[in-house]
């Protein structure tokens, strides 16, 4: 199979910034978007399907104009304040993934010639948050929340009973949160970063439907005539908790000396296809840990190290179509490493 595609796009956009006294910042911006594409892709030998008659083309046409305002106050040198409200947009997409469509009319159904298009996304989005510099300079702490509401989401449904890919565009789509990273300094020995987060989606389109997975999955979403409802579902690769950190320490500040550093990070489970499974999901945990010495102002150094400590399994996604396949993180890694600076 082959397909070109084209895409031509244009925008003009300009900003405004206000300086409203030595605390008060205002920024404004506006952009006007223009996008173009032009799509074909043919079959003319295949190996299980009949080719196709023609090149099967697709044309889109889209522009948008979207805006951001924003505002920051500064309460103090040590203390920002800020709040925006922004609009984006996303022009039409095409997929032709067409190689292993069940197509048997030569491409001249639309129905089942696998080229999708997507229609335009727009977006809306708050946020407001503070950063802060504390206890001294040695603490930074920043601190968010966040809502979004995307009209026409532009989403991929892969897999299914095929191999293919196919787009949709899901009526609504929402999401908010709140964020928390923290870079903590307590002694010129120790540094410490922390980062967590709450981040919550929602598909919200009572009538979209996916095809579900072709290996005998265990589908919780509704099936009716084969098709999977996901409204109400979360998307896809997008966990509600996600936790990381690391903390490093050393007996010089100059020369590093001996020095060890911990690293982890954990996420809540997620689902990786937009239908909801009992096999394709999965969360994680996982562990690395860096121990070793330096010198000469950490020019050289010597280390042993492990990834993933703890020997955790965990699936990072799936594959549906044929079986129930799954692919993992690597298991657990020892080794030694020297390291020298020029």
């Amino acid at each position: 199979a082959w397909q070109t595609q084209e895409a031509t796009s244009y925008a003009f956009f300009g900003s405004l910034e206000l300086h409203l006294g030595s605390k008060w910042d205002l920024v404004g911006g506006l952009r006007y978007t223009s996008d173009e594409k032009d799509f074909a892709a043919g079959r003319p030998d295949p190996t299980f399907q009949t080719p196709t008659v023609e090149p099967i083309t697709e044309y889109t046409d889209a522009d948008n104009v979207s805006w951001d305002l924003s505002a920051t106050f500064k309460p103090s040198t040590n203390v920002n304040l800020y709040g925006r409200i922004a609009t984006g947009f996303r022009a039409p997409s095409i997929q032709g993934r067409i190689l292993f469509c069940a197509d048997f009319a030569g491409g001249t159904d639309p129905e089942t010639n696998c080229v999708t298009v997507a229609d335009s996304e727009t977006i809306i989005s708050y946020e407001i948050g503070a950063k802060m510099i504390l206890a001294e300079n040695k603490l930074r702490l920043n601190l968010a929340t966040y809502y979004f509401d995307v009209d026409g989401q532009q989403i991929t449904a892969v897999g299914g009973e095929f191999n293919t890919a196919a787009l949709l565009n899901a009526a609504k789509t929402v999401g908010y949160g709140l964020e928390t990273d923290i870079e903590w300094t307590p002694s010129a020995h120790w540094f410490m970063t922390f980062g967590a987060s709450y981040n919550p989606t929602e598909i919200q389109d009572p009538n979209l439907t996916v095809a579900p997975c072709g290996g005998g999955c265990t589908v919780l979403d509704p099936v009716v005539n084969g098709l999977a409802y996901i409204d109400g579902n979360s998307l896809p690769h997008a966990p509600d908790f996600i936790f990381n950190g690391i903390v490093n320490v050393r007996s010089s500040p100059v020369n590093k000396g001996l020095f060890a550093t911990l690293d982890w990070v954990y996420y809540s489970k997620k689902q990786f296809m937009l239908y909801e499974s009992a096999e394709f999901q999965d969360d994680a945990f996982e562990v690395g840990l860096r121990f070793g010495y330096g010198w000469k102002q950490a020019k050289y150094e010597i280390a042993i190290f492990s990834r993933n400590l703890l020997d955790a399994q965990i699936v990072r996604g799936g594959i549906d179509f044929d079986n129930l396949t799954g692919f993992t993180n690597d298991p657990r890694i020892i080794g030694l490493e020297f390291v020298g600076r020029f």
